[in-house]
């Protein structure tokens, strides 16, 4: 409340006072009612301001908050990708994206995701800077948080929770293995046949893949997603 609307709520209240016990009025007691009145007013805007005053700090804050995670995320991401990067097909990277989509929601998933995936594939090693690929990697990788934020709205009972997850891996890792085992032969002008034979080539390694993800989804989403909510780490 302004010094201005103090001002004026203060005299409306000696005026009442006066009316009070002034003689037009000697017995009715209406001037309480109307101080008692405008003392609850006042304060109630004298709350909605301080809350008012509270709100982009409590905002700041919170959008603070979520950059970090976001960041600590995409880094976890990556590291997780590094971590088993000697064993061929068998990955925790996109299992960490599916927890950040839980925790983040789907736009701070989805930015987690495209960080992690500059950072693992970006700069891998292994691999390199090749702008098709890097880009199906990283359209590939989105749908993990998807599912994630959509796994997080599911029913709450114990063994749904661990089959939706094992099915949502399996889906996302299908989703995964297809685009980026497109993304050689569409740039490189393969046709219809080519590319098929490219897919069917990429099968043996597809089933290691997604087998490993499904199981691996069923045993830790629930587990890392219940460390994650001890910490308090949701936005």
């Amino acid at each position: 409340m302004t010094a201005s609307s103090d001002a004026l709520y203060n005299h409306m209240i000696r005026a009442c006072r006066q009316q009070r016990t002034g003689p037009p009025f000697p017995q009715n007691g209406w001037g309480v009612a109307v101080i008692d009145h405008l003392n609850l007013h006042r304060q109630s805007l004298h709350n909605v301001n301080h809350i008012g005053r509270k709100a982009p700090a409590m905002s700041q804050a919170s959008a603070l908050k979520g950059a970090i995670l976001t960041a600590l995320f995409a880094a976890a991401a990556a590291a997780a990708g590094y971590l088993l990067m000697a064993i061929p097909n068998v990955e925790l990277f996109l299992l960490t994206l599916f927890a950040a989509g839980r925790t983040l929601g789907v736009t701070r998933g989805i930015s987690a995701a495209l960080a992690a995936s500059l950072l693992y594939f970006g700069l891998n090693p292994q691999g390199g800077l090749f702008p098709p690929l890097l880009i199906s990697q990283m359209i590939g990788a989105i749908a993990s948080p998807l599912a994630g934020a959509l796994w997080g709205r599911l029913s709450p009972n114990l063994w749904w929770r661990r089959l939706s997850a094992a099915i949502l891996g399996a889906l996302t890792t299908l989703w995964y293995d297809i685009v980026t085992n497109l993304a050689y032969p569409l740039t490189a002008g393969f046709d219809m046949t080519q590319t098929g034979l490219t897919l069917v080539a990429g099968i043996p390694f597809a089933i290691i893949h997604i087998g490993s993800n499904t199981l691996i989804f069923f045993l830790l989403a629930l587990p890392l997603q219940t460390l994650i909510d001890r910490r308090n780490l949701s936005v």
